[in-house]
């Protein structure tokens, strides 16, 4: 759940709670919770994460399909339509890509931290971290590396 103001609300939920397949829905309230519009629905994917609601009509969701992809999407007009802002490069048979972490601290700045998990061909597995930042609302993201710590 995302609240861009005191009476505005953005809640995400599962449709097959029971089972974590299907499809999410995404619903709106202006009046503090006490009514929702159901805003449509975020197809299949195997989990999905609600960024935020800087605004009542910008939204972002971090997203993971079963194939090992990871993307953000964001909307600009509460949720009616979608567009594909960010796709990880990490996908694959022994890497993929992690979104999670998210938030907004501003009506245009957000942060997701994006996790790269694999195999190294010996076989031990790794993990790479990058902070994605936006600037503009969601409109588009940038990759910050993290520096790896000095070995001891």
């Amino acid at each position: 759940m995302a609240a861009p103001s005191p009476t505005d609300l953005v809640v995400l939920c599962h449709s097959e709670p029971t089972t974590a397949t299907g499809n999410w829905r995404l619903f709106a309230s202006s009046d503090g919770g006490l009514t929702f519009q159901n805003r449509g629905t975020i197809g299949g994917n195997r989990r999905v994460q609600l960024i935020g609601a800087p605004t009542p009509d910008d939204i972002a969701i971090a997203a993971d399909d079963t194939d090992g992809y990871s993307w953000i999407l964001t909307s600009h007009d509460g949720g009616r339509s979608w567009a594909r802002t960010y796709q990880s490069p990490y996908y694959g048979s022994t890497d993929y890509g992690a979104l999670g972490n998210a938030g907004f601290t501003s009506a245009t700045v957000g942060y997701v931290l994006e996790t790269k998990s694999g195999a190294e061909p010996s076989g031990s597995a790794t993990e790479d971290r990058h902070l994605l930042v936006t600037r503009d609302g969601g409109k588009t993201w940038t990759r910050v590396s993290f520096a790896s710590p000095p070995n001891k």
